[in-house]
């Protein structure tokens, strides 16, 4: 029995190997504020969103079935909460009986099992029940596939079926084994069987049949041991397949609540931003290998959660751009753009709805991120030399179809070297197929790519109205000026001059009291 509600072939698993800079993608973009607000205070959601988000699908049919999937949750939100319940209360149930278990001896294991597979077997019956109440609320091919297994598979003449085995395996009438002679005469192939019937007829035709037996001296303790020992090797077998029946039952339930937990989380994090007024929505899934992406409304919602107020989001049109250049204003919301579309990536990758009102692009082959970094006196060698090691570590596992988002790189060397080793790095993996966002204070770097004149690069501005942040990005060319006059409006408390602003001498009070 497979659950199959993350995947349609393949059971989901926490422990999956993660995408390559899976580390730098949490640190980099802020995820540590988005899983929490997935967990809900729940240490299997936060497991499973980490995994989930971190492990980022590659085809659209595997995109598109837990998108179908989340939108039974979204419609039906106590369906997949009560189902985790009662998931949840089966396991803990079992826990309580891992006492028994403690002793591996084969008599010790029926005992445990029989309690076990009795306890479950009452809470698959209510599974069952659950799916018949709810089969017809649901329309994704992967709860429609759940409900109808349970149902099917787990009918009331199969559960009969068990609740006799179990009784049977109680041996409440004894022990009904067999063996045969091996060699120097010592006992093999132990079998245990089932008690013959024991009907009026039976015991009528069993009246003048010769029976065998012996009795056992209570004091006997050699015997009483041999006897115990021949019980055990005849109940080996069973108590064998007994344990391993309780572990496939609770291998389903346990991955029934892992892979509930993941929509739970995705329920959160949604009411979570509307409870705030933010959009989301349901991201439309383009071939693969169209570059670029399609946006309205697009914010980071890991920064609208630390906030008390709602944040900006910004529309964008760069379906068919292989390179999104960002420049303009400090501060002015390009940071949080590149973040904030690396995440959506993300999510629309594990299925999950996007924080936007519309957003639109093409599976990736992987999410690369490589942010600037504060300056770590541990590292061997200068931060250039970091920035460089960490883009080495990027440009070996990049390949065409995967997104890369840089942000301000090579800012720890001089200008023009810093833009001509961006032009060597960027330029080529536009080429070869990959997505380039960019976000560069370089202005050599971003106005050289500007002139190419390449019509699938894109370049987007932060401006700045009268010293304001509006933090919405504008389509335009590169701009020189570092914003200087805010600086100076800061500063000194008026409005610069002419001459001030060309990088003349300045005179201010401390000047004319001749103060330096």
């Amino acid at each position: 029995m497979k659950v199959l509600l993350m995947h349609p072939v393949t059971s989901f698993d926490t422990g999956r190997p993660r995408q390559e800079g899976g580390e730098d993608l949490v640190e980099d973009l802020g995820l540590q504020r988005l899983f929490p607000a997935m967990a809900g205070g729940d240490k299997l959601a936060l497991a499973v969103a980490e995994a989930a988000v971190l492990s980022p699908l590659k085809s659209i049919e595997e995109i598109a079935w837990r998108q179908q999937v989340l939108a039974d949750c979204v419609t039906h939100p106590a369906l997949p909460s009560q189902l985790y319940a009662l998931a949840g209360e089966a396991i803990e149930s079992h826990k309580k009986l891992t006492f028994w278990g403690l002793s591996r001896s084969p008599e010790s294991l029926r005992y445990y099992s029989l309690q076990a597979l009795e306890t479950l077997l009452g809470y698959l019956a209510k599974l069952r029940r659950f799916a018949l109440d709810h089969a017809g609320e649901v329309t994704s091919p992967g709860f429609r596939r759940l409900f109808s297994m349970l149902s099917d598979e787990l009918d009331e003449a199969y559960l009969a079926e068990l609740r006799a085995h179990i009784s049977e395996l109680k041996l409440s009438r004894g022990l009904f084994m067999s063996a045969a002679l091996g060699g120097a005469n010592k006992g093999t192939n132990y079998m245990l069987h089932r008690q013959p019937p024991r009907g009026f007829r039976q015991r009528f035709s069993e009246r003048g049949t010769p029976r065998y037996g012996f009795d056992i001296p209570e004091r006997d303790e050699a015997g009483l041991h041999a006897l115990a020992e021949l019980q055990e090797r005849g109940v080996n077998i069973a108590a064998n397949a007994l344990t391993q029946s309780v572990d496939h039952v609770l291998g389903f339930l346990s991955s029934l609540r892992t892979e509930l937990a993941f929509y739970l989380g995705c329920l959160n994090l949604k009411g979570a931003l509307e409870e705030k007024g933010e959009p989301t929505c349901v991201p439309v899934l383009l071939p693969p290998g169209t570059a670029g992406l399609s946006a309205t409304g697009l914010f980071e919602p890991g920064l609208s959660l630390s906030l008390t107020e709602r944040v900006v989001g910004n529309d964008v049109e760069a379906v068919g751009k292989t390179m999104v250049v960002v420049t303009g204003a400090n501060r002015g919301g390009k940071s949080t753009f590149l973040r904030s579309v690396a995440i959506a990536q993300l999510m629309m990758q594990a299925g999950m709805f996007v924080a936007a009102q519309s957003f639109s692009a093409a599976p990736a082959t992987g999410v690369f991120t490589h942010f600037k970094r504060e300056e770590d006196r541990g590292t061997q060698g200068g931060k250039f030399d970091e920035e460089l090691r960490r883009m080495s570590r990027v440009i070996s596992a990049i390949s065409p179809g995967c997104v890369l988002l840089s942000n301000e790189p090579f800012g720890s060397t001089n200008e023009r070297e810093g833009s001509d080793i961006g032009r060597q790095v960027f330029v080529p993996l536009a080429g070869a197929g990959a997505r380039v966002f960019l976000v560069t204070h370089l202005f050599d770097l971003a106005e050289s790519l500007y002139k190419m004149g390449s019509g699938d690069y894109l370049f987007l501005r932060a401006p700045r109205q009268q010293g304001a942040r509006p933090f919405r990005l504008v389509e335009g060319a590169p701009e020189a000026t570092a914003y200087g006059g805010d600086v100076y409006r800061r500063v000194f408390g008026k409005e610069p001059s002419d001459e001030a602003l060309a990088g003349g001498p300045v005179s201010s009070p401390a000047n004319q009291n001749g103060r330096t």
